[in-house]
């Protein structure tokens, strides 16, 4: 779930029979796309701030910065549109 009102990445989740196959890679993609068509030139996301969490890294590892805990002790991820180098 993409809310471009709010430039954010809501929820994304893969069943656990589907892990490991590059869907979530290519939701997350489709839903960073859609949010930079939609006009947001910095789009953000919460999850838990437990580094033990899977999706830490795969976030980190999609390229999203880590813009740190909020006061509800999540962590904040963001990502900037990417600039044309043309």
């Amino acid at each position: 779930m993409a809310d471009a009102s709010d430039a954010t990445v809501f929820a994304m989740f893969v069943r656990p029979a589907f892990e490991g196959r590059g869907l979530g890679r290519i939701l997350m993609k489709r839903a960073e796309e859609w949010l930079f068509e939609q006009g947001c030139v910095e789009i953000w996301l919460l999850t838990d701030a437990n580094r033990d969490v899977r999706a830490n890294g795969f976030y980190r590892h999609l390229g999203w910065d880590d813009a740190g805990i909020q006061q509800d002790g999540q962590v904040k991820f963001t990502k900037t549109r990417p600039t044309d180098s043309a």
